[in-house]
């Protein structure tokens, strides 16, 4: 079930059965890995309509990665069946249109345009209010925890494990980028982008911008990057990954409560 933000299906699929399911926030590869290693037991929202956006709208080209698991190893082969690969070099953008089909082919409870508004402590679990694009309302759940994977976390909780941001823009001859402040806003990225980018000319002229701004993060000791915020709350961000397939598969290793 891969959907814009519907009420009556957000709460159905967030219903318990037999018991309250967890809210993964962020349509990232980390998520995805961990709705299709937990099929029935969480409902993924994404705030915009691109599936992986920490990956597939940060650039142009990137690296696919190397699977190291059965599942992994067949969504990288259907990624390059379906074309996306040239010479080792996985074309970014149309991988969230890819992912989207994928997302439907495994009937994930995939909900996107929503955003998470509220999420407040109910006995063991927490009380999630989700609001969806255009006239579709807020729909208020019942969820055992809350898995934020996005970059900086929701209300900004991981801002502080963050170094840098970066913004891009493509070019005939690749990628013209900034690197700005870890609370950079997307106004601060375009000013700082197009000052840069005007004054290039020839192949280097910018042609359009990426969709998301990238995330740079401060390394301890090559641990993980996430913490536990409240008592069901934990951010785990996917863009920590260097490749799609590598934070697709850290999503698969993931096992729900």
């Amino acid at each position: 079930m891969a959907c814009s933000f519907s009420p009556s299906l957000f709460a159905a699929a967030m219903s318990p059965s037999p018991r309250p399911k967890t809210l993964v926030l962020g349509g990232t590869a980390f998520g995805l890995g961990v709705a299709v290693a937990n099929p029935g037991r969480c409902a993924v929202v994404e705030r915009g309509i691109h599936l992986a956006p920490e990956f597939s709208q940060v650039g142009d080209w990137g690296e696919l990665g190397d699977a190291s698991t059965d599942e992994g190893g067949e969504l990288a082969d259907a990624i390059r069946s379906a074309g996306l690969v040239t010479d080792g070099r996985l074309e970014l953008p149309p991988l969230s249109d890819f992912l989207h089909q994928y997302a439907a082919e495994k009937g994930l409870a995939l909900f996107c345009n929503a955003e998470l508004v509220t999420f407040g402590a109910r006995g063991k679990g927490g009380r999630a209010m989700v609001c969806g694009g255009g006239s579709s309302g807020m729909c208020e759940v019942d969820a055992a925890a809350l898995l934020d994977t996005t970059s900086v976390g929701w209300r900004d909780c991981g801002l502080g494990d963050v170094e840098s941001r970066t913004f891009s823009a493509v070019s005939a001859s690749g990628l013209v980028s900034v690197t700005l402040p870890a609370d950079a806003t997307r106004r601060d990225a375009r000013l700082r982008l197009w000052e840069k980018a005007g004054s290039l000319r020839g192949d280097g002229k910018a042609i359009c911008e990426v969709n998301e701004l990238g995330t740079v993060y401060r390394r301890q000791g090559g641990k993980a990057i996430g913490r536990k915020v409240a008592e069901n709350w934990t951010w785990f961000p996917s863009a920590q990954f260097g490749t799609f397939v590598s934070a697709f598969e850290e999503g698969l290793k993931c096992a729900l409560a």
